[in-house]
Formats: C-alpha cells, sequence, structure tokens
C-alpha cells in the first residue's frame, strides 16, 4: 500500500512515465509520513525515524521470513540449542 506511491514517484522522477500524474502520489506519500509520524509523536520518539519506517517494516518481515525458514527446515537455534521442528496441525 506505501510501496506504489514511492515507485510512482521514482518513475516520474526517471521521466519514465511523463503523462502520470504527480500530485496523488506526493498527497499519499505526505499522508504516509503523517500516518508513519504520529505513533513515534506519542511514545517521544525522535521523528526523523519515522522516515525510516517502510525500511523498519521490510527488515522486520524479512527477519520473520528468515526465521520461518530456519524453523520449517529444522536449523533454528536458540541460545546455541537446535529447537526441535514445529509439528503442523491444519485443524
Amino acid at each position: 500500500m506505501f510501496w506504489q506511491p514511492l515507485i510512482l514517484l521514482a518513475v516520474l522522477v526517471s521521466r519514465q512515465a511523463p503523462s502520470a500524474p504527480l500530485v496523488e502520489p506526493v498527497v499519499c506519500i505526505g499522508l504516509s509520513l503523517l500516518l508513519w509520524l504520529i505513533p513515534y509523536l506519542e511514545m517521544w520518539v525522535h521523528p526523523g525515524l519515522g522516515l525510516l519506517y517502510p525500511l523498519t517494516i521490510l527488515v522486520n518481515e524479512l527477519a520473520a521470513f528468515w526465521s520461518l525458514l530456519l524453523s520449517l527446515s529444522g536449523r533454528l537455534t536458540w541460545k546455541g540449542h537446535t529447537l526441535d521442528r514445529p509439528k503442523w496441525k491444519w485443524l
């Protein structure tokens, strides 16, 4: 949801799509920044970190996916001990 305006803006800047509208992605990015800044301001965290919010979420998703892969392959460790593979229960 948040990546599309950034990608569209990058395409516009590179002049690959000169007929695409410019106002809508800029407004969307501005509203997204406001949405990301609100929790940071409520917790008294430096507002500049709000600009890194998409990168933070991406890194968290990559870490979760990597943990899932290690868990399913049986190579997951915790404090030097190998954890057992999870037993799947579908229902």
